[in-house]
């Protein structure tokens, strides 16, 4: 499965290429408005739209404006992606 542009939950992205295929490394500099490196991180770590929903509303919410690098972004949900995980889930039943 492949999350796409169109998929995404947020429009206030900007685009730096109008092709999502673009080569990003871990140690590349985070750019939470970037819809590239959001879509590399969504695809890089989930498996299916649910998850990949949920994974850009953690980015997007609850990220901590801290983070410097894509590597710490995968730090950081490693760490605490379950916790928000389960935020995120649970607002969406609720407003169901």
């Amino acid at each position: 499965m492949t999350y796409l542009k169109s998929d995404m939950f947020y429009n206030d992205y900007r685009w730096l290429d109008t092709d999502n295929e673009v080569q990003v490394k871990a140690a590349s500099a985070f750019q939470p408005d970037n819809g590239n490196i959001i879509l590399y991180l969504i695809n890089k770590l989930t498996i299916n739209i649910l998850d990949s929903k949920i994974l850009e509303i953690i980015i997007h919410e609850y990220l901590p404006k801290s983070i410097q690098t894509i590597n710490h972004v995968m730090k950081w949900i490693k760490e605490k992606g379950d916790m928000y995980y389960k935020i995120v889930f649970r607002s969406i039943v609720k407003n169901d």
